[in-house]
């Protein structure tokens, strides 16, 4: 057998507050019918290759447990082609966006929260971005 992909669906307690959150912050665009938003409180929202989709289910997510050790919070990783843009956009726009990091692994990355709370990062490989520069260092 062999998988030609997977899209991760998150479910959501307001569908039209994170359609306009996902469209906002990512640039995705609704794919799905009027009829599936309006009946089946479901939406499926695309940029290029990159698919998400949304479910309004009922009830509150339920939030990772950081007292369990075992407990692993799920992240959904972004890949824009330009991850210091996006950042200083989201940031000016006013989304709580973290600081920029350099990693280990690699990458230049910051992280966002969801409206209902689902942990967003966004990573851009540190060969294709400058050095990050420390404002206080002369």
């Amino acid at each position: 057998m062999t998988f030609r992909g997977m899209t991760p669906m998150l479910n959501v307690t307001n569908l039209e507050r994170s359609l306009a959150f996902y469209q906002a912050v990512a640039g995705l665009t609704q794919i799905s019918s009027a009829e599936a938003l309006n009946q089946w409180r479901w939406a499926y929202l695309q940029a290029g290759d990159m698919g998400l989709m949304l479910c309004e289910s009922g009830g509150p997510p339920r939030p990772a447990d950081a007292n369990r050790r075992d407990a692993w919070e799920v992240i959904y990783y972004f890949y824009p082609t330009d991850v210091v843009a996006l950042h200083t956009r989201l940031h000016a726009e006013g989304y709580a966006v973290s600081e920029l990091r350099d990693t280990f692994y690699g990458m230049r990355e910051f992280e966002l929260r969801d409206p209902d709370g689902h942990l967003l990062w966004f990573g851009q490989e540190r060969a294709d971005v400058p050095p990050l520069v420390d404002p206080e260092v002369p």
